[in-house]
Parts: structure tokens; C-alpha cells; sequence
């Protein structure tokens, strides 16, 4: 079982996968066997036995990088000021169809940093209990549609997502 699952194309330097064994074996041959039968590209870095449940799992930062062609004038300020509207609806997509929701209470803590050269990054802590979590793409279309970044030419405007880490309610990272 998968912690807090993301969206096909984000990435993540932290996932936590759950697995049961039905026989007495040491952490280091499971990682070797976890390894052996992945691919390149996912690469299981630890295996421990819990201290925690998936359930503690409470916030989760992640860095999105932007490149876009233009960005409005003062877009810290602007994004700061968006941020700052109550509430903050957007249409969500859930398996009951499509409702209005406030994100607001999910959205803990964002740093906006112009880089040079069109780029831009937002570093963001959003909430992730189980079940009630900010998938970072709805972040991602409040800023779109309130202030206007990734139009245009699809080739000059582009993003990554990646999850950086998870954190209990204390704020301690998860293990």
C-alpha cells in the first residue's frame, strides 16, 4: 500500500509503501528484493519497520518549478495576494462528480522566488490527512486562473511538481 498517492506526471523524493511479509526477513534483503524487481527510475532508498501509520501523515511540502514566457508584474504579490482571499474556491473532481470547494484551510504555508530567465519557484506545505489533502495541481489552477501564468504556447510555458517531504502533526518528518 502507497502513502497519500500523487497524480500521474508529479514527482516525489518521498513515498512510502507499506508492505506485508509472510516470513522473518532482514530490512536490508527486502530493500535488495524491492530494488532488483523495480525499475530505474523508483528506487527504494530505506526499509524500516514503522514507528508510525500512514494516518499520522498531516502536511506534505513541494516545490513547483515554472517556466513561463511572462509572468504579471510582481507576481510574490500578486500570488500573496490571491493567497489571501477567503475563500479560495476552486472545482474539485471527486468520484461523486464535480463540487465547488474551499481550499483555504489546506494551504499551510507558500514562498514564491522569481529565478532569472522566466523562471519561477513556489516551495508550499499544503495539508495531507488521509482523505481530506490538497493534490498540488488545484494549487497550481487557482494560480492559472487567477493570475494568469501557463497561457500561451504550451512548449514555452511548462511545470514540474515535486514532493519534497511528509510530516506528522507535530510537524516531525514521517518515517
Amino acid at each position: 500500500v502507497f502513502a497519500f498517492s500523487m497524480s500521474v506526471g508529479l514527482q516525489s523524493e518521498c513515498e512510502f509503501l507499506d508492505v506485508k511479509i509472510n516470513r522473518e526477513l532482514d530490512t536490508e534483503s527486502v530493500k535488495e528484493a524491492l530494488n532488483l524487481t523495480s525499475t530505474d527510475e523508483l528506487v527504494i532508498e530505506e526499509v524500516y519497520f514503522p514507528e508510525t501509520k500512514f494516518t499520522d501523515i498531516r502536511y506534505a511540502d513541494y516545490v513547483i518549478d515554472l517556466e513561463c514566457e511572462e509572468y504579471p508584474e510582481n507576481i510574490e504579490a500578486l500570488v500573496k495576494d490571491i493567497l489571501s482571499a477567503k475563500p479560495l474556491l476552486i472545482n474539485k473532481f471527486t468520484k461523486a462528480g464535480e463540487k465547488e470547494v474551499d481550499i483555504s484551510p489546506l494551504v499551510d504555508k507558500v514562498t514564491v522566488h522569481e529565478i532569472k530567465d522566466g523562471r519561477l519557484k513556489i516551495e508550499l506545505t499544503l495539508y495531507s490527512e488521509n482523505g481530506n489533502f490538497l493534490n498540488p495541481e488545484y494549487f497550481l489552477t487557482l494560480l492559472k486562473e487567477r493570475a494568469g501564468i501557463l497561457s500561451g504556447d504550451l512548449l514555452k510555458n511548462r511545470y514540474t511538481i515535486m514532493r519534497k517531504c511528509a510530516y506528522d502533526a507535530d510537524r516531525k518528518a514521517f518515517l
